[in-house]
């Protein structure tokens, strides 16, 4: 295993998706890198030793000065039988200096890693370009908040900026329809299998699994089912939501 510092979002003071500079286009929507990891504990192991291990890794980390980086953990809630993960991860950074120099700091020493060495077996480490197209309505991430997945396909001849626009319109309708969650869209940059077959990935996380069963009522009701249908017809596909289960590992109060 390269690294290990599982699901991370610019949380306390960034604000979930409430990002920062990074972005290219002053006026378009936010960005930030992004990895994501997916792992598996090694024999004898459960969350229990993750746990143990996140604790010495964020010692570590704090006496190394890694900064804008908060980890979370992803454990699966619904999902199909081809599930191939115990923990799903992901890391957002403040911007790509931060990553940088987390990178070279862990680099720099094999033992950064050590506890998670013993725990897990990742199999992929992939990286990002995450696009922010709705802010969150009802507080940052918390132990408990579902965070779902999608994977879609752009149809031909369509490109990510109309996806951007049109996931942008989907969260406003959401949020008029009183559905506190956030969303954003990941754009595979580095890491991805050569078999992959989609564009981005369109996540969405809701304060609470309580918020998300009402979101299903909210969703199914008021149009909106017929509303993301326009906005997605002819320009994208996506498969089955994987949904999973959010544990706060560590938060970041720096912006660097």
């Amino acid at each position: 295993m390269k690294r290990l510092s599982y699901l991370s979002v610019c949380a306390a003071c960034l604000g979930f998706f409430s990002f920062s500079n990074v972005s290219a286009q002053e006026t378009g929507p936010p960005t930030l890198p992004v990895e994501l990891f997916i792992c598996n504990y090694k024999p004898g192991n459960d969350f229990a030793a993750f746990q143990r291990a996140f604790t010495a890794y964020n010692k570590w980390a704090d006496a190394h000065g890694i900064k804008g980086l908060s980890s979370y953990a992803l454990t699966p809630l619904i999902h199909s039988d081809e599930l191939k993960a115990d923990v799903i991860g992901m890391d957002i950074w403040n911007n790509g200096e931060a990553m940088g120099n987390g990178f070279a700091a862990m680099a720099s020493d094999p033992s950064s890693t050590a506890a998670f060495d013993k725990v897990v077996e990742c199999g992929a480490q992939q990286l990002f370009v995450l696009v922010g197209v709705k802010p969150p309505t009802d507080g940052l991430i918390k132990n408990g908040s579902p965070f779902q997945f999608t994977n879609c396909k752009l149809m031909e001849n369509r490109n990510g900026g109309e996806a951007i626009q049109a996931a942008t319109a989907w969260g406003k309708a959401t949020q008029a329809a009183g559905i506190t969650d956030a969303q954003a869209l990941l754009f595979p940059a580095a890491g991805e299998s050569s078999d992959a077959d989609y564009s981005f990935k369109w996540i969405t996380v809701g304060p609470s699994i309580q918020a998300f069963g009402k979101s299903i009522d909210q969703f199914l009701s008021g149009g909106l089912l017929q509303t993301r249908e326009n906005l997605t017809r002819n320009l994208m596909s996506c498969d089955s939501q994987r949904i999973y289960v959010t544990t706060v590992m560590r938060e970041s109060n720096d912006q660097g």
